[in-house]
């Protein structure tokens, strides 16, 4: 029963999210088609998630392609105890750094092994998460040079060259003919020389991220911003080999959707904190079971389930955002059939709001009449 473990007005809140996206006519789009993308398997991805690996992350423990995960333990067993691996468990251990922290700073780099930053990262650039400092930032890269050198990355990375492969083709197979990028700019606004970036992670199994790269002008960097998607990889084929499938859709847009839509909640922070409390307290186990530590990161999540919500019912059918809509209802936001109405109303008043950046006043008036209007109804949840 997806609404009998959700507070908040949990059977309430699925009904309204199959009234919401069932009623309004949403259908998928045939005519519109969707641009090109190929995937790539990264070597700045890979070789900072086999360092987190070997430090003994959760979220970078999960290799679910046999062959590859036992050639990364046989390739880099001598290494377990690198001078790089301790230096990043205390920074998990004294800083958090874990889950898209790792990915957020690779995405910055050059090629192994020499990891030349792409701009300068003192100050920290926008793109990095926070849990970085500077001086740790320079301290890992400095040890992660020596680890590619001495663990012979490279060697490793040309002995994978026909899984790499296997897995970008069949990830670009999947999404060549799913992925709507136009979608992206017209609900959100136009970024403006922004790329779309798909990486496919052969290390990272089900766990998935959304970061971006964000260029400033004069900082030397080629081109504009790059959002990217990384996929880990979670399905494979009766040989053991990667095979992803449609499945990973709503996902992949997910993590794009993370490139738009945390600037815009970070942005509101000061007008979405009392709303944002109040709500995490309600919710605080089931969202620190997703690694969801605090409230910002569960708007942020939040805004970005909504707006997946809306390009499936564009894209894919009602059937199909329905069952987003009740997954979401599931795991814990409630909220999601009012605010995915909220992006409803959004999308129906362009001309007054042409990006979702100016209806984001909105967005913040949804959460605190929402928190109201359930705080006596509501409690902290401890189910799953």
């Amino acid at each position: 029963m997806v609404g009998s473990r959700t507070r908040c007005g949990g059977i309430v809140a699925v009904c309204g999210m199959v009234a919401v996206l069932g009623s309004l006519g949403l259908a998928e789009d045939p005519a519109s088609q969707p641009a090109g993308i190929r995937s790539e398997v990264d070597p700045r991805v890979e070789l900072i998630a086999i360092i987190f690996h070997l430090v003994g992350n959760p979220e970078y423990d999960k290799c679910r392609v046999p062959a590859y995960g036992q050639a990364v333990e046989e390739h880099f067993k001598d290494h377990r105890d690198h001078e790089v691996v301790r230096f990043a468990r205390s920074l998990r251990s004294s800083r958090g750094v874990s889950f898209d922290a790792p990915m957020s700073l690779a995405v910055h780099l050059g090629p192994p092994p020499e990891l030349v930053p792409r701009i300068p990262l003192s100050p920290r650039p926008p793109g990095v998460d926070a849990r970085w400092r500077e001086r740790d930032i320079e301290r890992f890269l400095e040890l992660a040079r020596a680890f590619a050198k001495d663990g012979n990355f490279a060697g490793f990375w040309d002995s994978q060259r026909d899984r790499r492969e296997l897995a970008e083709q069949r990830m670009t197979a999947v999404v060549a003919d799913r992925l709507h990028q136009d979608w992206f700019d017209e609900f959100f606004g136009a970024a403006p020389g922004a790329r779309f970036c798909l990486r496919v992670s052969l290390m990272n199994g089900p766990n998935c991220y959304g970061v971006a790269f964000r260029s400033v002008a004069g900082d030397g960097s080629a081109g504009g911003d790059e959002l990217y998607s990384i996929m880990g990889l979670w399905n494979v084929d009766v040989r053991g080999e990667p095979a992803p499938d449609a499945r990973v859709l709503p996902t992949l847009v997910h993590e794009f959707c993370h490139s738009y839509c945390n600037p815009l909640v970070d942005a509101h922070l000061a007008e979405l904190r009392p709303a944002g409390e109040a709500l995490y307290a309600r919710v605080k186990q089931r969202m620190q079971r997703m690694a969801y530590a605090n409230w910002e990161t569960m708007m942020r999540e939040s805004l970005v389930r909504a707006s997946v919500i809306r390009y499936l019912a564009r894209h894919e059918g009602n059937a199909a955002a329905v069952r987003e809509g009740l997954s979401q209802v599931q795991q814990g936001f409630a909220w999601m059939p009012g605010l995915t109405r909220r992006l409803v109303a959004y999308e129906r008043q362009r001309d007054q709001y042409p990006t979702l950046d100016s209806y984001m006043p909105e967005i913040v008036r949804f959460f605190d009449e929402y928190a109201k209007e359930t705080s006596t109804t509501s409690a902290p949840t401890t189910g799953p």
